[in-house]
């Protein structure tokens, strides 16, 4: 039983947890819809901090159209503050094609600083 004790101790080190604003989406790194659908991609956000996700604009906006973004905080106490929570971005597919939708997480007043996360997700509109 020691032996086996001893052995379980010296297997690899486990693996460090997964940051709690890892940005997420209902579809993982690709989406794929049809013309007319509507999808959203979640990000987890912590505007109290000064950052907030932009999108680059760099999509094709015959593609793909932005519907809207709002940032919903987590359920806490009344008063709490320093709350962090999802920031959704909602689209329209528009008509068949490929584009990429690229958000940068920054403090927008800083802008010589390199983006503190980044997330593309590649849409496909068949």
């Amino acid at each position: 039983m020691v032996l086996a004790m001893s052995l379980t101790a010296c297997g690899p080190a486990p693996k460090p947890p997964v940051p709690s604003e890892v940005p997420e989406t209902d579809a993982g790194d690709s989406i794929r819809k049809k013309p007319g659908e509507t999808f959203t991609v979640e990000l987890d956000s912590n505007p109290s901090t000064g950052y907030r996700w932009a999108l680059d604009g760099k999509e094709d906006a015959t593609v793909v159209k932005k519907l809207s973004d709002e940032f919903v905080s987590r359920p806490h106490p009344p008063g709490m503050v320093g709350v962090g929570g999802t920031e959704r971005w909602k689209f329209q597919a528009v008509k068949p094609g490929k584009t990429a939708l690229h958000f940068t997480y920054r403090r927008p007043f800083d802008k010589e600083a390199e983006p503190a996360r980044e997330r593309t997700i590649n849409v496909l509109i068949e």
